[in-house]
């Protein structure tokens, strides 16, 4: 079923708390995503959108923003971010991901970076707490991993101008991968 309609699902799927759909960058179903995210949040859950290809032309900017407008969570990998927001660094990918979201959109970017593990940032909110007093964040991540396996190491080196919006940026990778590559992730060396 490539686009399911909603009212047809089973109503124990209608009344999930969560959802997440893998849906085309440039070309998302909008209706069904406003219905999923409108029935998590009265249960209390969020929608996670993850494209499952790369966009084949460069997104325009309304286009972004649309999307970003009809979930919670917003997931690519690298190279399906870079097709919809330019070419960048992971930070600078969900930097511009997060600007582009509107007021009441996806709050939370997780740039996936294969086996360099993944990139969370998310927008400060007007409750967050002042700079020099954030808010402790727990990192999970599901299959395969477990997270007894996980480090989770914190991106150093944003520019000001990044912290304006990002509150953290974190890559969890596997305990004892190979090599860190911090600053792929930070701007750093």
């Amino acid at each position: 079923m490539l686009r399911p309609k909603y009212d047809t699902m089973p109503p124990h799927f209608q009344r999930s708390c969560n959802y997440h759909l893998g849906i085309h960058p440039l070309h998302p179903p909008l209706l069904l995503m406003q219905q999923l995210r409108q029935a998590a949040r009265a249960n209390g859950g969020v929608l996670s959108i993850e494209p499952y290809t790369a966009a084949e032309e460069a997104a325009r900017t309304e286009e972004v923003s649309l999307l970003l407008a009809h979930c919670d969570i917003f997931s690519p990998n690298e190279a399906e971010a870079e097709s919809i927001v330019g070419p960048g660094r992971p930070v600078e990918l969900a930097q511009r991901l997060l600007t582009l979201s509107p007021p009441g959109g996806a709050d939370l970017i997780v740039v996936r970076c294969g086996p360099d593990g993944v990139l969370v940032a998310r927008r400060r909110t007007s409750r967050e707490p002042q700079q020099g007093q954030k808010p402790q964040l727990e990192l999970w991540a599901g299959a395969p991993w477990h997270k007894d396996e996980l480090t989770a190491v914190k991106a150093g080196g944003l520019e000001e101008e990044e912290e304006i919006e990002v509150v953290e940026a974190y890559r969890v990778r596997r305990a004892g991968a190979a090599s860190e590559r911090s600053g792929e992730f930070s701007g750093g060396g």
